[in-house]
Formats: C-alpha cells, sequence, structure tokens
C-alpha cells in the first residue's frame, strides 16, 4: 500500500500519507488490492463516496461468482482442450480443433487420434495442419502465449515475420514446461464491418455476460466490444496498459457508445471519440451479426449448468458469430462504470443458491 501511495503522490501531487490514508479504509471495506486500487484511481483526494459505486473489486466479485457457480465444474469453462470438445459434441459454434499437444504426454489431431512420437509432430505441422492456424495455451488467461503461424514453403512465419520450422514449433512447446499444453486450432477472421472500424487483423470479441436465474432463464448482463489499437495481436485491455480500446455495447441493438482508453500518465481510463487508426468514429457504430451472437450466448449457456454467470468472449465473424471462449471468474468490467447494476443482478441471483448444508451426521 505504501509503495502505491508513494506513486499517487507524484500524480496527484499530494502527500503519500494523506494518500495512504485515504486509500486504507477504502480498500479495507471493500477487499481491493493495492495495485487494484491504484489502477482506477481510489487513491485520488478528490474521488467522492458515490463513485466508488461504479466499480467492484475483484474479491468482491469473485465472491459473488463463486455462489453462483460451483468450483468443481469451472474447469469445464477454464480448460480449453475441454471446452473445446465439450462444445463440439453439442454444436456450439466454436473454431475448429486441430490438435492438442503435450510435452510429456501424448497429443491429439484430427489426423490422428493418437500422437506420441516427435517426427508425427514435425509431420503434423509440415504437413498436415492447415496452411495458418492458432495456437495458444490450454490453460492461459489474458491472451498469454497465443500466437499465430502461416505455411511458406518449408517455414512457419509469425505475424511479426519471424520464420521457423516444425521442429523449432514443437520445441518451443516442448519447452514451455509451465503450461499444461496447448490447442492448436482455426484462425477466425473478423467481419468486414469491423475492419472498416479499426483496420485491425487481429481479432476482436465481443464480451457477452449471461446470468442464468432459478428456472434456467438466460439473460445477457453486461456486453462490451474489444477494439485493437496498432499492431497488438490479441484484443485484451489488461486494465488499459495493452492501449487498446474497449466501448459498451447496447444490448437493444448491438451500438457502440461510451468507448474508453487508458488515460496517459494517470490511473483511469479517459473517453475516446474516433479510432486512433483509422480515425473512425467508435460511439453508435452498430456491430455486425449483434442480434444472432445474442441469441447464441442465451441457447447456449444453460448447456454449462449449474454454472450459472459466465463472461462469452464472441468473434463476429464473415460467417457469424463465434464462441472464441467462456470464462466463469470473469473480471470487473469497472472501465465501463457500470458495476453497481451487474453486482445488484448477481446479488438477487446469489439469493437462490444453494441450500445451506446440514452440519449433522446421517444416522445409521
Amino acid at each position: 500500500m505504501a509503495k502505491y501511495a508513494w506513486l499517487a503522490s507524484s500524480i496527484y501531487r499530494a502527500n503519500p500519507l494523506r494518500l495512504f490514508l485515504q486509500a486504507l479504509p477504502i480498500c479495507h471495506k471493500h477487499d481491493y488490492d493495492a495495485a487494484e486500487a491504484f489502477r482506477l484511481g481510489l487513491f485520488d483526494l478528490h474521488l467522492k463516496p458515490d463513485e466508488l459505486t461504479r466499480y467492484c473489486s475483484r474479491k468482491q466479485l469473485t465472491k459473488l461468482q463463486r455462489s453462483l457457480n460451483p468450483p468443481a465444474l469451472v474447469p469445464l469453462i477454464r480448460n480449453k482442450a475441454m471446452f473445446y470438445r465439450f462444445s463440439r459434441a453439442h454444436q456450439v459454434p466454436v473454431p475448429e480443433l486441430y490438435a492438442l499437444f503435450f510435452h510429456a504426454a501424448p497429443g491429439w489431431t484430427y489426423k490422428n487420434p493418437v500422437v506420441t512420437q516427435s517426427g508425427a509432430w514435425e509431420a503434423f505441422f509440415e504437413k498436415e495442419a492447415p496452411a495458418e492456424f492458432a495456437v495458444k495455451p490450454i490453460e492461459a488467461s489474458f491472451g498469454s502465449g497465443f500466437n499465430i503461424y502461416r505455411r511458406q514453403d518449408d517455414r512457419l512465419v509469425d505475424p511479426l515475420g519471424a520464420s521457423y520450422t516444425a521442429k523449432e514449433i514443437r520445441r518451443h512447446l516442448c519447452a514451455s514446461h509451465g503450461r499444461s499444453g496447448f490447442i492448436i486450432q482455426e484462425r477466425l477472421r473478423n467481419h468486414c464491418e469491423l475492419l472498416r472500424l479499426t483496420g485491425a487483423n487481429g481479432l476482436q470479441t465481443a464480451r457477452l455476460t449471461t446470468l442464468l436465474d432459478e428456472t434456467g432463464a438466460c439473460r445477457i448482463i453486461h456486453a462490451h466490444f474489444k477494439l485493437i489499437a496498432g499492431d497488438n495481436l490479441i484484443d485484451n485491455f489488461d486494465h488499459g496498459t495493452s492501449g487498446n480500446l474497449q466501448a459498451r455495447i447496447d444490448l437493444a441493438h448491438g451500438h457502440l457508445y461510451n468507448p474508453v482508453t487508458a488515460s496517459p500518465g494517470v490511473p483511469g481510463i479517459q473517453p475516446v471519440e474516433k479510432h486512433p487508426d483509422t480515425g473512425h468514429t467508435i460511439e453508435g457504430f452498430e456491430l455486425p451479426c449483434w442480434s444472432e451472437a445474442c441469441q447464441l450466448v442465451k441457447q447456449i449457456a444453460p448447456l454449462f449448468l449449474p454454472l450459472r454467470t459466465i463472461g462469452w468472449d464472441v468473434a463476429l465473424t464473415p460467417d457469424g458469430p463465434v464462441i472464441v471462449e467462456g470464462n466463469a471468474w470473469w473480471n470487473p468490467p469497472n472501465q465501463h462504470g457500470n458495476l453497481e447494476t451487474i453486482v445488484a443482478q448477481l446479488s438477487n441471483a446469489s439469493r437462490y443458491g444453494a441450500p445451506a448444508c446440514e452440519t449433522q451426521p446421517l444416522s445409521s
């Protein structure tokens, strides 16, 4: 806490002790950690008490999510290998799955159900995999470890222009010992309307957060769109540090509004009018395939019961909406300033959670 109070003192030009005393009770009462409070600007002495209602700490949101999502079932969403296999079995539109790679266990490809030899993997990357494919860790988050490869002659080229042999790709995946494995899948493309808005080649997704009531009926409680800026390959906002943008989505019509980006040199976010690369106005932009995307998440969310609230990342492609992934522990979208309405809906739903457990043992 003292470290961030000192950092904040140079930003807000205030005594670090005063800033420390400002943030300490906020963090204690609302379960913010110091870094999170700093990012949201909660060290600011001019912060008004009613402004706190617009935000929610990660810890508080997780408590609500745990009351709605049984932790034992979360791997069905978090583990992308399980998620994609389950989704394909239930005809959920997800990217085509080409392979599952593990550095110390047999793998799987759509050409060969059991792959055990290094030579077989090299043959897969050289000849059997499609000419372009995406690779990402099975259990990573925030886009960590994601890459795209395109076959060019006898080499595999990434978006930065670096080229590799099939053996080098296999060795790279094997060297990632800290990860549980990799999925090799279809590379999705943005709808042409999204290209017009941002000019970005990286996949941009809409986050649609669903909530199922006690009867299993589904509604969307929040949605925002993630816009890539610059040369970023992924649309992760990363608390504003990535340089990407976000905008809330009007649920009824799919229009973007209140677009934001990081405030340069100051914690928090600031409004932005136009996309920095194309100059296209973001406010009012109508997303393609919006009604189909809403219908899709409402249709598939009950498949994952008793998980009741999931943040879906939906790609809007030329062929329609595609589910990229789901998130059971979705992060609070504090950058959009509407957490009080989201928390109220989750809190109300949690009242219809699991019954209290009996503490007495069963009689014999």
